[in-house]
């Protein structure tokens, strides 16, 4: 806080004057002392009472800025410059200096604070949109599902692995069949145009016709798969490209349904 101001001289007033006086700077001096505990404590309301009542009777110009410290520490800005104000021509050198700055931007922040908020109703206005007089570009297109995404043909590349299975099982049968069957000549001989064999080639006569059986139904189930599951795998490409497109998009008066394939 700022110290007491040196007052000049003057005639000395009566003895009851004196008194009077003397009084009222006690009184103003306890007010002041009492006012910046206060501020010191944070109770700035109490202070500008107690400062308001020492300046009545002293009318020290000190007792101004103090006031303003506690005003601006209010809220209360309008007063807080006010008492900057009165008490900036008693200021000098670099007291006064501060004294201005501070005036300045107190100025400012009333301005800033009187000034009305930007609300949406004084932002700049949408230029409008082609079709509705909206802004049409506002809202994002909205488009409903694809119907033409692409469902890969799980049955058809099912039938083809089983295609695949059943041939490689009937290659392999159908080895061990041919190396049986050779077996079986080498131990075999024609007597009269009809074959004779020893017992030891029962097992390959068996072997023989076993997997013969084995090849040819492997054979059968392979192609058989194959040829449906290539069917299918055909015909899913097909049915894509003949699907039709369909999406949706919102505009600012409706809505828009589109519709697209390829034939």
């Amino acid at each position: 806080m700022l110290a007491e101001d040196a007052g000049a001289p003057a005639a000395e007033p009566p003895a009851d004057e004196a008194a009077a006086s003397a009084d009222r700077d006690v009184e103003a001096r306890r007010l002041y002392v009492a006012g910046d505990a206060k501020y010191a404590e944070g109770d700035y309301a109490a202070a500008v009472e107690l400062f308001s009542r020492s300046y009545e009777l002293s009318g020290r110009p000190a007792l101004q800025f103090n006031l303003a410290n506690a005003f601006e520490r209010l809220g209360r800005l309008n007063e807080a410059l006010a008492a900057l104000r009165r008490f900036e021509p008693h200021s000098t050198g670099e007291q006064k200096l501060v004294v201005q700055k501070r005036i300045e931007q107190l100025e400012a922040r009333i301005a800033a604070r009187a000034a009305p908020p930007r609300s949406a109703a004084t932002a700049a206005p949408t230029p409008p949109g082609p079709e509705s007089g909206e802004a049409a570009a506002a809202t994002p297109p909205s488009t409903a599902p694809n119907v033409s995404e692409k469902n890969p043909p799980v049955a058809g590349y099912s039938l083809l692995g089983v295609g695949v299975l059943g041939l490689a099982l009937g290659a392999g049968f159908g080895v061990k069949a041919l190396r049986a069957r050779d077996s079986v000549e080498s131990l075999c001989v024609k007597v009269d145009s009809a074959r004779r064999c020893p017992d030891g080639a029962r097992g390959d006569l068996d072997d023989d016709q076993r997997n013969s059986i084995i090849a040819d139904v492997s054979f059968a189930v392979g192609v058989a798969a194959a040829a449906v599951g290539v069917y299918l795998v055909v015909k899913s490409s097909r049915d894509e490209k003949r699907r039709a497109v369909v999406g949706a998009s919102a505009l600012p008066g409706g809505a828009r349904m589109t519709l697209g394939g390829h034939f």
